[in-house]
């Protein structure tokens, strides 16, 4: 199996969310587009580094958000045959291991980590925008009168 999938769990997005909203809940679908968006531009950064040579593992670069309420994450694979197979130039194998490190375990951090401060700055941003937008629908929570604040009104 030549696969790769590389799973990207965002836990302190998921504290951030608890914090800010007082449990865990799901990325709203605002929140999944800033994701969403900012993957996609990952999966072309580590396009752009993929050797020319393996011309078919480059179109099989493909990304999956599998987020659910508490745990944010994304999947970054490329289900060419070959792909955990491409190493850079100049890393030999002996006996028929690698001596090095598969190339996509350098370029997909190398490209996560490019992006990964905007990611987080402007989803914590979204996350915030929603928990303000929530508030501000909800407004101020009014006290519910009592039985005896009632007969006292009327009677």
């Amino acid at each position: 199996m030549g696969e790769v999938s590389a799973q990207i769990k965002f836990q302190s997005i998921d504290r951030f969310i608890k914090r800010k909203h007082g449990s865990h809940r799901r990325l709203t679908l605002r929140e999944s587009n800033v994701l969403n968006n900012y993957i996609s531009e990952i999966v072309l950064s580590i396009e752009s580094k993929w050797p020319i040579l393996t011309g078919y593992s480059i179109v099989r670069w493909t990304w999956r958000n599998e987020s659910s309420t508490g745990n944010t994450r994304v999947f970054i694979e490329n289900k060419a045959w070959y792909a955990d197979w491409v190493h850079s130039k100049g890393v030999r194998r002996s006996n028929w291991r690698w001596l090095g490190p598969a190339l996509w375990q350098e370029v997909v951090p190398e490209s996560f980590n490019e992006f990964k401060p905007m990611l987080l700055s402007d989803l914590k941003k979204e996350i915030e925008r929603t928990e303000r937008t929530r508030e501000d629908l909800s407004g101020p929570q009014r006290q519910l009168a009592t039985f005896e604040e009632l007969v006292s009104q009327f009677g």
